[in-house]
């Protein structure tokens, strides 16, 4: 089973632990496989247009993956911070991750959810 892929923003490699923990077939993988370049074309489109309308995109992806893995469903598990053109505060949502997500107002793709919350 490979478990090296490439997508647009570069080469990477599944968990071999984590696919054999999760018990994941090769289809699985694949899936798996799929979703991340999918999340990664959506970065790229997110990077060029700065539309926060895509983070809804993201975030189901995000899910798919979750499913994919055979993980609960859980948006604090999401690393809102990684998305290109996030302005909110990195290392306090590193340091709190996954118990405590942090927002700026002044982020161009998440300062609106501040207002949500």
């Amino acid at each position: 089973m490979n478990l090296n892929f490439k997508t647009s923003r570069g080469e990477s490699r599944l968990n071999k632990h984590l696919v054999e923990q999760q018990k994941l077939s090769e289809e699985d993988v694949r899936k798996i496989q799929g979703l991340h370049c999918e999340k990664d074309a959506l970065y790229d489109q997110i990077e060029e247009s700065g539309d926060p309308s895509i983070l809804k995109e993201i975030e189901e992806v995000e899910f798919k993956l979750q499913d994919a893995w055979k993980f609960p469903r859980d948006v604090m598990y999401h690393r809102h911070w990684e998305v290109p053109g996030c302005s909110c505060p990195r290392l306090d949502s590193i340091d709190d991750y996954p118990y405590a997500k942090h927002y700026s107002g002044g982020c161009p793709l998440h300062g609106k959810k501040i207002h949500e919350l």
